[in-house]
C-alpha cells in the first residue's frame, strides 16, 4: 500500500513540474532533421510565408538527411523579426552541424517548411 502512495505522489510530482515548465515558457530553437531514402527521396523547401518567395531548396540525396536548425527561440526571433538559419546535409545519424551553411530567415510566423518527395528513379538536383 506504501509503495502505490509513493507512486502516485511521484506522479502528480511529475505532473506538477512539468506544468511548472509549460508555464514559464521553456523555449529552445527550433530543430528539424529530413531523412532521405531510396523509397522517398525528399526535396525540403524554406519558403517565405509572406511574399512566396523560395528562400531555400534541398534536393537531399537517398541516405543522406538535411539538419535545420534555427539560431534563436521563437519569442526572440518574432521581436528582432528576423532569425538565423543553419543548414547542413549529412549521412543518417550524424547530429552535428559544424560547417553548416548560414543565412537570414524571417522569424517563425513569416516561414514555412514545405516537404515533397521525388520519384524515386529521379536523380537529386544538388
Amino acid at each position: 500500500m506504501k509503495s502505490s502512495v509513493l507512486g502516485k505522489k511521484a506522479v502528480m510530482m511529475a505532473a506538477c513540474v512539468g506544468a511548472g515548465f509549460a508555464l514559464l515558457g521553456c523555449e529552445a530553437p527550433e530543430r528539424y532533421v529530413y531523412r532521405s531514402d531510396a523509397t522517398l527521396p525528399a526535396t525540403v523547401s524554406l519558403v517565405d510565408a509572406v511574399n512566396g518567395e523560395n528562400l531555400l531548396t534541398v534536393d537531399v540525396e537517398p541516405g543522406k538527411q538535411l539538419i535545420l536548425q534555427f539560431k534563436d527561440v521563437a519569442s526572440t526571433a518574432e521581436a528582432q523579426g528576423k532569425d538565423e538559419l543553419q543548414w547542413i546535409v549529412t549521412k543518417w545519424g550524424d547530429s552535428s552541424i559544424s560547417g553548416a551553411n548560414r543565412m537570414t530567415v524571417p522569424p517563425p510566423s513569416a516561414r514555412r517548411i514545405e516537404v515533397t518527395y521525388r520519384d524515386p528513379e529521379s536523380p537529386a538536383k544538388n
